[in-house]
């Protein structure tokens, strides 16, 4: 298991109290709706404004009049999960092992490439936007706070980011601060024990630091979750 993984254990807990936070969100922005069915599907939104959308949410961004919500919770956030991103890896990838015995992958697809897919906003609309909202349960303030999904692409596609395809294969996104600082954040890698390919905010605290780079530089609305 790659240092960046979950046990069997650990991700079943992490969907369960993922469906706990879509529960306590719907609890919270749905006052008055009935209780909330869980979409275990995962290619939709997690949840959707059934009422009118707040009117300090919709000072977040105007433009948008979408309702569907990605709830998203945690030190790690995970945006994709399973066989290869074909704008990153070709169906001819070749694993393999470095100097240093590293698991290695070969993606078969050029670097230029690759960033060129990352930078662009056809690719997060795919692999990121599961609503027009991002709403991060944050368990020590106990509340949700909500961005523009839009204005979170439009991080990620800017010059704040930028990506290097390291020895390994993983290929990292560094968020660059105005200071020269830079803090590798984003990461898409080769799962070898699941065979599988994981693209998201992993690894430690990323998930919680990749909220906070959101927190200061986009506009977000937050509120307590409802008792």
């Amino acid at each position: 298991m790659s240092k960046h993984g979950m046990s069997s254990e650990q991700a079943s807990n992490k969907k369960r109290n993922g469906h706990k936070r879509e529960q306590d969100w719907h609890r919270t922005m749905n006052p008055n709706s009935s209780p909330l069915n869980v979409n275990y599907s995962g290619s939709s939104a997690d949840c959707t404004f059934e009422d009118e959308i707040p009117e300090s949410l919709s000072k977040v961004n105007p433009d948008e009049k979408g309702r569907g919500v990605s709830i998203k919770s945690g030190n790690t956030l995970q945006f994709n999960l399973g066989s290869p991103i074909p704008e990153l890896t070709s169906q001819d990838y070749v694993v393999g092992k470095n100097q240093k015995g590293q698991t290695q992958i070969t993606h078969g697809v050029e670097f230029q490439a690759q960033v060129e897919s990352l930078r662009s906003r056809a690719f997060w609309n795919k692999y990121l936007k599961k609503g027009d909202w991002l709403a991060y349960y944050d368990s020590e303030e106990q509340c949700f706070a909500h961005f523009s999904m839009e204005q979170v692409i439009d991080i990620l596609t800017s010059d704040k980011f930028e990506w290097d395809l390291l020895d390994t294969g993983r290929i990292k996104g560094r968020y660059c601060r105005d200071n020269g600082r830079k803090e590798a954040i984003v990461t898409y890698e080769y799962r070898k024990k699941k065979k599988s390919f994981v693209l998201g905010a992993h690894g430690g605290t990323c998930g919680k630091k990749f909220i906070d780079i959101l927190k200061e530089n986009l506009p977000y609305y937050q509120v307590a979750v409802a008792a």
